[in-house]
């Protein structure tokens, strides 16, 4: 019995997650294509009987079914792909800009003096955080940083 709640657990989890992510769009391009497949079969019909295009639909419906299937699957991990990168770009880009700011205010009010020396200890304060390292260097300030170069 405990080895059947974790998997309802999970089993409950991924369904709702596949729902919202994949449901609406697989309903609606279901709907789509069964309405092509409809429409050619109805227009390609000459005597045939009613039976016949009806079953000329079923049996398209199967790879429509697999092959809408894998399509959305492929849009929906795509987009999220691009999406999740495209946020890493922005947040990047953002902390840049600010890192940017700042520099140039502790600049004017003269607490840095050399502005390229902060900028490479900013540069690898970012880098050591995006591989999990401490970063214990002290930051290039006022005259620490003259004095070192």
């Amino acid at each position: 019995m405990s080895n059947a709640d974790p998997e309802r657990s999970v089993l409950r989890t991924l369904s709702g997650e596949w729902t919202e992510r994949y449901g609406s769009l697989f309903v609606f391009t279901l709907l789509v294509g069964l309405g092509f497949v409809f429409w050619y079969e109805v227009d390609k019909v000459d005597d045939d009987a009613w039976h016949e295009t009806a079953l000329a639909i079923l049996r398209n419906f199967s790879s429509i079914v697999v092959g809408l299937a894998a399509i959305n699957f492929i849009i929906v991990e795509v987009s999220g792909m691009l999406s999740r990168q495209f946020d890493r770009w922005l947040s990047a880009r953002q902390r840049r800009q600010g890192r940017d700011q700042v520099i140039d205010l502790l600049v004017r009010q003269g607490v840095v003096v050399d502005r390229d020396a902060l900028r490479d200890w900013a540069n690898r304060a970012i880098e050591a955080e995006e591989r999990g390292e401490d970063f214990n260097e002290p930051a290039p300030l006022g005259k620490q940083s003259v004095g070192s170069k």
